[in-house]
């Protein structure tokens, strides 16, 4: 079985951090309200690079890739992404 999830990064240029929503919309409000949020903590920080939008097609693990997830410390990610780009609201491919 799969199914599309869209990943926000919260460091720009790097998977480390990022969160996931089920509809581009609410990636893109829940990233614009976690940078206002780092703005407000650190307002002299440095200037934030621009984080991407992923658009991620996913896969169900079988029981024996799920049983080799649950004992080892591998991230579920890169073990169920069947594709991956990154979406702007012009994409046909976004709601």
């Amino acid at each position: 079985m799969e199914f599309i999830v869209y990943g926000y990064e919260t460091i720009s240029g790097s998977d480390v951090g990022m969160r996931f929503t089920a509809s581009f919309e609410q990636a893109k409000t829940e990233a614009a309200t976690y940078r206002a949020a780092f703005r407000q903590l650190d307002p002299t920080g440095e200037i934030l690079g621009a984080p991407a939008i992923h658009r991620m097609v996913l896969q169900m693990p079988d029981v024996p890739t799920m049983i080799d997830m649950l004992n080892s410390p591998e991230c579920l990610l890169p073990i169920c992404l069947k594709s991956r780009s990154v979406v702007t609201p012009s994409d046909k491919g976004c709601p």
